[in-house]
């Protein structure tokens, strides 16, 4: 009987040990893979800090941030290159010209990242951009780039850059991208970075006196809803996925609304300076078609040559 309990001991003694060991070496999987991760992360947020330096500290002959070129196959719609130089390609799909430059002047803004709240929630610093670089140099180039007029919806199944066309929302990234790849095979068409979207946001806060507007109904949401420089569904409380990553996760833009005491409510933001936590970046998992059940998501493109 006591050499039954004994073995019986040593058996359960044994299995504690292999659960044990098995938890350790999952424990060391999740580490690695976690370590993996930042270190990627970390080293891209260099190489792509150095890429940017350069490039901005280049000199550019031929800026035409004043003379928007216009790709083959769009034409001219309406508005000046200061406050929104709108163009069509033959389906009707509508961009609006970022005039940007590589340095600060009076007339336009420079290209670049920023954080817009005092204590962003997630720094840009810590955020990175896959393949950038052709995005950074077309714009700096060529003095700008162009963004779809409206968060992009769908029409006869179709992704589409168009106004009062119902907003395509519960998107993954990886399907947004993949949407996104088929609309033009001649153009650089991507889904927005932090690079454009700063630089847009920047450009509209400082040439107009922007209020937030709240959306109430989600369920039949269309695009075309308000605009500033020629630009549509901006400056609202849906938000907007973007390319730039931070730490394996997706970062989305955009307005939440939130009280003195920085709890989130429904109130109006009146004005990007009343509360600094009512714009921030904010992050999904790549698998993640909304943020939360309250804050859906859109998205749109950068296009450039």
């Amino acid at each position: 009987m006591k050499k039954s309990i004994l073995f019986l001991q040593i058996i359960l003694f044994l299995l504690i040990c292999i659960v044990a060991l098995n938890k350790s070496a999952e424990t060391y999987k999740f580490n690695k893979k976690v370590d993996d991760i930042y270190n990627y992360n970390d080293n891209k947020i260099i190489k792509e800090n150095e890429f940017y330096e350069i490039s901005i500290d280049k000199e550019y002959e031929n800026q035409g941030f004043n003379n928007p070129y216009i790709p083959d196959n769009f034409a001219y719609v309406e508005g000046e290159w200061n406050t929104g130089f709108v163009i069509e390609d033959l389906n009707g799909n509508q961009y609006v010209w970022v005039p940007c430059s590589n340095k600060e002047n009076n007339l336009t803004e420079k290209l670049g990242r920023k954080d817009f709240s005092e204590e962003p929630f997630i720094s840009k610093d810590e955020c990175i951009n896959e393949n950038c670089e052709d995005f950074i140099l077309s714009s700096l180039e060529n003095g700008g780039f162009y963004i779809s007029r409206y968060e992009l919806g769908k029409e006869n199944n179709t992704i589409v850059s168009k106004p009062d066309v119902k907003l395509l929302k519960n998107t993954t990234k990886k399907e947004a991208e993949k949407l996104i790849s088929e609309m033009y095979s001649d153009l650089n068409c991507e889904l927005i970075n932090g690079y454009a979207y700063d630089t847009t946001l920047s450009w509209l806060k400082n040439t107009n006196e922007i209020k937030i507007n709240k959306i109430e109904d989600k369920e039949n949401l269309k695009t075309g809803r308000a605009k500033y420089n020629n630009i549509y569904d901006f400056c609202d409380n849906i938000l907007e996925m973007s390319s730039e990553y931070y730490y394996g996760t997706v970062i989305i833009r955009g307005f939440l609304f939130a009280d003195n005491e920085n709890n989130f409510n429904s109130e109006l933001v009146e004005n990007l300076e009343y509360n600094i936590n009512s714009f921030d970046r904010m992050s999904i998992r790549e698998e993640d078609n909304y943020y939360t059940p309250e804050h859906i998501m859109g998205f749109r493109t950068v296009l450039y040559k």
